[in-house]
């Protein structure tokens, strides 16, 4: 088990970005730069115990920079869509700017992605490694109200466990609602699809969106349709009834609770992944919009060559009622938890 830390290169006004190399007890390694807290790599045990990365992303900084695909990001102030970028909560309105069509996505065109973050380890406990990340965010950043103090711990712990915890202390009332970003392959980032990978979430409940993605604040029944994945099912054999190819928002429920969200095979590899999150919804995401995307070491992304699996809140959420809450208030920080299990 160790933690240790290189340069990774300068953004484009000169700032350093650090890469952190987490090894665990249990053989996984990941490493975290700190531009938008992102996962480069994880390296995961297959069923013979060799180790693949399994999550997609670049070589350079330049190239994160000019991603528009998030791969890997912390992604916030709210992740997931916000309709015309309008928010009505507390008896305000505040109006977010859009970066996709009419729909304001993951924070924005300058968003948690794009911010450098400070990082410190934390040692060991209990046999698990972490590193801490920290951001503060200004009153008007992006378009939302209020200071934010952001810290988001990374841990490995002895069971192969990727732990992913989010902090917000806030000023004033405001919406967070932060999300792990990662493009998961279980057979190696740069092998090719995963439409052999099966797939199971645990929900009955998905969100109604239009044309352009954009929520329209209902849920709809699974019951039927291509994205009922309550039992396991190909991902391949979905793909080309799912709407727009992309995924659905799952709603999970109410509790702020630890709780199965999902689980993904790779016969392949052997791998699996369990999800366990706090939060109330799962966006699942097939990559629809990679279309050979040059990744590391010169790997070629195809189309539906990776999997989202981003628990976080329903983003609409603030001031709408029966949906969960993303508000965050200054006598609580919000706080959430995800787990990224591989066996």
């Amino acid at each position: 088990m160790s933690i240790s830390k290189k340069i990774f290169g300068k953004l484009k006004d000169g700032r350093e970005v650090e890469s952190w190399t987490l090894k665990g007890t249990g053989g996984m390694v990941m490493e975290v730069i700190t531009l938008g807290g992102i996962v480069r790599t994880i390296y995961a045990p297959n069923s013979q115990g060799n180790l693949d990365d399994v999550v997609l992303g670049y070589d350079t900084v330049k190239e994160y920079e000019e991603d528009a695909f998030f791969m890997g990001v912390t992604a916030g102030r709210v992740a997931g869509r916000i309709a015309f970028g309008k928010l009505s909560f507390e008896g305000r309105e505040i109006n977010l700017p859009m970066n996709e069509g009419p729909n304001h996505l993951h924070g924005g065109s300058q968003g948690l992605n794009s911010c450098l973050w400070q990082a410190k380890p934390r040692g060991e406990n209990n046999g698990s490694i972490s590193l801490e990340l920290h951001y503060s965010s200004p009153d008007g950043e992006s378009g939302y109200p209020g200071e934010v103090e952001f810290r988001v711990i990374y841990t490995l712990t002895p069971d192969n466990e990727f732990i992913f915890e989010t902090e917000a202390k806030v000023s004033e009332i405001t919406p967070i609602n932060l999300t792990h970003h990662s493009y998961f392959n279980l057979s190696g980032a740069g092998s090719g699809s995963i439409k052999e990978h099966e797939l199971q979430i645990n929900s009955g409940l998905v969100f109604k969106c239009d044309e352009s993605m954009t929520l329209l604040d209902e849920l709809i029944p699974v019951d039927g349709k291509a994205s009922d994945f309550r039992s396991p099912a190909l991902i391949g054999s979905r793909l080309n009834s799912l709407w727009q190819e992309h995924g659905d928002m799952y709603w999970i429920d109410h509790s702020t609770e630890l709780k199965p969200i999902a689980k993904l095979f790779d016969s392949v590899s052997g791998r699996m992944l369990e999800v366990e999150s706090t939060n109330h919804c799962l966006q699942a995401y097939f990559s629809s919009s990679l279309k050979d995307v040059t990744g590391k070491g010169g790997a070629v992304y195809p189309k539906f060559g990776a999997i989202c699996l981003e628990c976080h809140g329903y983003p609409q959420s603030a001031g709408l009622k029966g949906f969960g809450e993303i508000l965050a208030f200054p006598e609580k920080p919000q706080y959430h938890k995800t787990i990224y299990r591989f066996k």
